[in-house]
């Protein structure tokens, strides 16, 4: 033992040797899912040159019955320290297993090896990537759509070949047009769903969102009638989606397609690989913002006088940049300030894009779909005055309807009349009393939101009309031709009454 070093002896047995590293109290990975980004660091030396590797397993009693190859070698150099370091992403097919094993590889000579400051950690996904926003009238029903959009060519040469002669699919990025009912689509064409018999995918991607959201959806497409839908939820940290697309149909394109998500969302480390075989070195194209030309394209519904901030961010956020330059390519749809407010002007549809000199391949657009305004209905009618309890027949009263909000578009009433045998109104609200009795004056709103505001109306005779005869010893009061006869009492009777309203049979008197 050289320290913390742990030895093992090869007798040169053809057959490779699995060591584990927790015999020797090292300490390992456990139950690591798909798509985990990992490093392995040690120092190794060895008595002969030899080749090792890594491998992981899922049993937890450590038997022999699923080994993952992760793709660690290297030559050891004989008698002589050397620091080796791998970084490699756990694949589909090794989801859940645990990091425990040193592979030597075998060799007619024997020899002794090696191994101490071994460490093993899980590394942090960067934040450089792909920025999408999504809008949508709820988690559920996405209002528009948005499309970064991942294209891979029908050629082989879409492939990138690792230096230990496997195949990947890379994904090309390019600025495209939205398709319909598209958010972020991840497509391959029909010659390499089927390339060289190759049956099924392994896609992986990285995501993280400004809010956490759940219930999502990925929607992969691949010529069948309705596709298949799986639900994965959004959260605020950094993680990895590793999906085994199996198509149904081999001699057809297919798509996945992740949307229904309202807020943004970044996305980085795309990666998809033939499932029929395990990649030895993992590719993970991480797109750089600063010379990828990425085209966004999402629908802002804006109202006509209404206004909308805009702002940005640059992706990865160590990238230096210039002030940016807002545009408006139709000013008389809609108009764009240096700040990034846009102000809707008319009906129609107007692109923003937001430019940087510094950033010149990156020019994002922002369509702004103008609409008219939304039609303000009347809330509120208040009639002034609202009730009128001394008017007398041939009274002539101004009503005032006070009609709210004050940005009302229609703010016209129609005056109308419950009793017209007793008061009168006209189209500007001048009422007339006809008749002695009570009446409701109403105000209606014209725009039809039904609202109504109203004023009572309560119609006398005036005492000027009052006959009084001499006193009787009955207290009945009779009308006669629109007089009052009143046998009961005297005028100066009435006089002695306070001022009010007084009721007489049916009739009302006023005393003033």
């Amino acid at each position: 033992m050289d320290g913390n070093a742990f030895k093992v002896e090869i007798a040169g047995n053809p057959d490779p040797i699995q060591t584990w590293a927790t015999s020797f109290g090292i300490k390992s990975l456990q139950k690591i899912s798909a798509g985990t980004k990992v490093r392995f660091k040690t120092l190794v030396k060895c008595t002969d040159s030899r080749s090792c590797n890594i491998q992981a397993h899922r049993d937890e009693l450590g038997n022999h019955i699923y080994w993952q190859y992760l793709g660690f070698i290297f030559t050891t150099q004989a008698n002589e320290w050397i620091t080796y370091e791998w970084t490699g992403i756990i694949p589909a097919e090794a989801d859940g297993c645990d990091i425990a094993c040193i592979n030597l590889g075998s060799s007619a000579e024997a020899a002794t090896i090696w191994f101490k400051d071994i460490e093993w950690e899980i590394l942090d996904y960067d934040e450089d990537g792909i920025i999408a926003t999504f809008l949508g009238e709820s988690q559920h029903r996405p209002y528009v759509s948005y499309t970064g959009k991942y294209n891979i060519n029908d050629s082989y040469s879409d492939f990138i070949t690792a230096s230990d002669g496997t195949d990947y699919l890379a994904l090309e990025t390019k600025t495209l047009e939205k398709p319909e009912d598209t958010q972020v689509c991840f497509w391959m064409g029909a010659q390499q769903a089927h390339l060289n018999g190759k049956k099924s995918y392994v896609v992986t991607f990285d995501i993280m969102g400004t809010s956490a959201a759940d219930n999502q959806l990925i929607h992969f497409y691949d010529g069948s009638e309705s596709g298949l839908y799986i639900p994965f939820n959004i959260t605020k940290e950094w993680q990895r989606i590793t999906l085994k697309i199996i198509p149904q149909d081999y001699t057809s394109s297919f798509a996945l397609y992740l949307g229904q998500y309202e807020g943004t969302v970044f996305i980085t480390n795309v990666f998809i690989y033939d499932a029929a075989y395990t990649p030895k070195l993992p590719y993970l194209p991480t797109v750089d913002l600063t010379n990828t030309p990425i085209g966004f394209e999402v629908a802002l519904p804006l109202a006509i006088g209404d206004t909308l901030q805009l702002s940005t961010i640059v992706f990865p956020r160590s990238v230096s940049y210039d002030a940016v330059n807002w545009e408006s390519l139709n000013e008389n749809i809609a108009t764009i300030t240096a700040n990034g407010i846009v102000t809707g002007i008319s009906e129609g549809i107007s692109y923003i894009t937001v430019t940087s000199g510094s950033i010149p391949n990156l020019h994002p657009t922002v369509l702004i779909r103008v609409h008219a305004a939304e039609p303000v209905a009347v809330s509120s009618i208040t009639i002034d005055p609202m009730i009128v309890d001394n008017a007398k027949t041939g009274d002539r009263i101004n009503l005032t309807a006070t009609v709210l909000p004050e940005n009302a578009d229609d703010k016209t009433v129609t005056w109308s009349s419950s009793n017209e045998s007793v008061a009168t109104v006209s189209t500007d609200g001048v009422v007339d009393i006809v008749a002695p009795g009570t009446a409701v004056i109403t105000a209606t709103a014209n725009d039809g939101s039904g609202v109504k505001g109203v004023c009572l109306i309560s119609g006398l005779s005036s005492l000027d009309d009052v006959v009084y005869t001499s006193p009787a010893d009955k207290k009945d009061v009779y009308t006669v031709d629109g007089k009052l006869i009143m046998r009961s009492a005297t005028r100066d009777d009435l006089n002695t009454l306070a001022p009010g309203i007084y009721l007489v049979g049916d009739m009302k008197i006023a005393i003033r």
